[in-house]
């Protein structure tokens, strides 16, 4: 999924980042368990590590069952990204919310996460809320 850029074997070109961030949210928003778990082999490293102050989820088996729940606990709520996806080399950040079925804004935050070198996430961290 990710060429190296000019700039050296440990830099990923930004609108890759894009592109994994923008397939990793598509898997948050998928209810079929094999069809999530195919978009998260291509975006999310095995040893993945999600944190927010909700708690941490360890692994790529951990966040598919962690979305399951969340599709459980949450059936009309959706994520989405509200800015531009930022990057550099293998970081990244954007801003999104959780957004019910009638549009209305349930929580916002921020994510910033790193690529492996192989263009899979490696690690997000959310935090609740806008931007100071």
């Amino acid at each position: 999924m990710a060429r190296p850029s000019s700039g050296g074997a440990n830099t990923i070109p930004e609108v890759e980042a894009a592109e994994v961030v923008t397939t990793y949210v598509r898997a948050w928003h998928e209810r079929d368990e094999a069809t999530r778990r195919r978009l998260l082999e291509q975006t999310w490293a095995e040893d993945g590590v999600y944190a927010d102050p909700g708690g941490t989820i360890e692994g790529r088996e951990a966040l598919i069952e962690a979305i399951a729940e969340f599709h459980e606990q949450r059936p009309t709520v959706r994520i989405e990204v509200r800015s531009a996806i930022d990057g550099f080399g293998r970081h990244f950040r954007f801003e999104w919310a959780t957004v019910d079925a009638g549009g209305e804004v349930l929580r916002e935050g921020v994510d910033v996460g790193q690529l492996d070198n192989d263009g899979r996430i490696v690690s997000i961290t959310g935090f609740f809320g806008t931007t100071p």
